[in-house]
Parts: structure tokens; sequence; C-alpha cells
């Protein structure tokens, strides 16, 4: 049945970070994984968002490979 309207927009929310999160990865693609960031309830804001993907990229350059 439906979500309860108190967790539904967080569910989508939270789904729709998980679906960037795997096109970021599939396209190797540093916009995408910025606004997967955007839909992470965690992540505050567009420099925030940008900052942990550096810091991902630098820390895990062996995994993390991404072109835009």
């Amino acid at each position: 049945g439906p979500l309860p309207e108190r967790v539904a927009g967080l569910v989508q929310c939270v789904k729709r970070y998980e679906t960037l999160t795997v096109q970021a990865a599939v396209e190797k693609s540093r916009t995408k994984a910025v606004q997967a960031l955007l839909n992470q309830p965690l992540i505050h804001g567009y420099h925030h968002a940008v900052a942990v993907v550096r810091e991902l990229e630098t820390q895990f350059p062996e995994f993390i490979t991404l072109r835009d």
C-alpha cells in the first residue's frame, strides 16, 4: 500500500539519490554524482555535495574515475 505521508517524501528523496548514484557510476558522471548527493538528506547544499565528490575521487581513485 501507499507509504504514510510523513515518510513518503524522505523515501522518494532517498530513492532518487540511489537511482542517480547508479547512473553516475555507470556513466562515470561527476555531474550526476553531485545531483545524487543533492538528493541525499544528509548533504547540505551544492558546495557540500561537490566537496564530497572531490574527496571520494581523491581518497579512492582506483574506484572512482569521473568524466564531467
